[in-house]
């Protein structure tokens, strides 16, 4: 998803590294009768769930631990639980000290919006995390997408901008949606030269050569 979450699958390839499972005494013991980090057994998305609903027994508005049951619940793919846990988090008062927890949040919630269509949402949740953090990347990248499909090309590209030079303009992906709104834009000469940034660090990225440099040039033909 555009929150980057781990998909179930690769939550199972992570739990398989380490032999057991989480609370039930399973896995290598070392010599002494102590546990080895590296041995710890890691829960399944099922078993921190059923913990960190343990948890939000006693604190119920404990914003990190509510965060990660979402996430817990979209591995499991409950998204509607997993949406009803974030709206509580969206509608608590902002603590500063837990920044980093409601901005994670705000992005789960917000790509849960722009995957159901609903954008207005999405752009709020969206802004509000850039009131609390300038630098969140994701949240750039996310108003570029809701901007895109709302066909303000120019609006998109400002975003998608943002958030490239966030990136220290290293990701490709970030690279060709901003190339590919700029042409949309008719910026022909700004698409062109992030296609040259993008080919320059990745040269085997031919979509960003055929869908947009291309049609650039072509577009600035007499």
């Amino acid at each position: 998803s555009a929150a980057g979450l781990p998909s179930e699958g690769e939550g199972r390839k992570r739990r398989d590294r380490r032999p057991g499972s989480w609370g039930e005494g399973g896995g290598s013991v070392a010599k002494g009768g102590a546990r080895t980090h590296a041995e710890i057994p890691v829960p399944t998305p099922r078993q921190a769930v059923s913990k960190l609903l343990e948890l939000l027994n006693v604190e119920r508005e404990y914003v990190p631990a509510l965060v990660c049951l979402s996430q817990g619940y979209l591995m499991l793919k409950q998204a509607p639980k997993a949406r009803n846990h974030l709206k509580r988090v969206a509608k608590m008062p902002f603590v500063a000290e837990l920044v980093d927890d409601f901005e994670r949040g705000w992005l789960i919630l917000a790509d849960l919006y722009i995957g159901g269509g609903k954008y207005d949402l999405a752009e709020e949740l969206c802004r509000r995390c850039l009131g609390a953090n300038k630098s969140c990347a994701k949240a750039w990248e996310f108003l570029g997408y809701v901007k895109e499909k709302e066909m303000s090309y120019k609006d998109a590209a400002s975003h998608y901008e943002s958030a490239w030079r966030l990136a220290t303009e290293r990701e490709a992906s970030l690279g060709y949606k901003l190339s590919f709104n700029y042409l949309k834009a008719k910026k022909y000469v700004d698409a062109i030269d992030v296609c040259h940034k993008v080919l320059q660090q990745f040269p085997d990225y031919p979509k960003i050569r055929k869908d947009v440099l291309e049609k650039a040039r072509q577009a600035l033909k007499p």
